[in-house]
């Protein structure tokens, strides 16, 4: 229910999927915004 379309779901995967093996993650901005809407974003490398 978090993600009721795909179009900003998809682009994850595709980062993820495109990531070396063993790649450290790091996740940022992740704070919530008028408590219920989350920006989190993930760098790879």
């Amino acid at each position: 229910m978090a993600h009721p379309t795909y179009d900003h779901y998809l682009p994850l995967l595709m980062a993820a999927g495109a990531a070396e093996p063993g790649e450290k993650v790091r996740f940022f901005n992740d704070r919530y915004q008028s408590a219920s809407m989350a920006m989190r974003s993930v760098v790879w490398g």
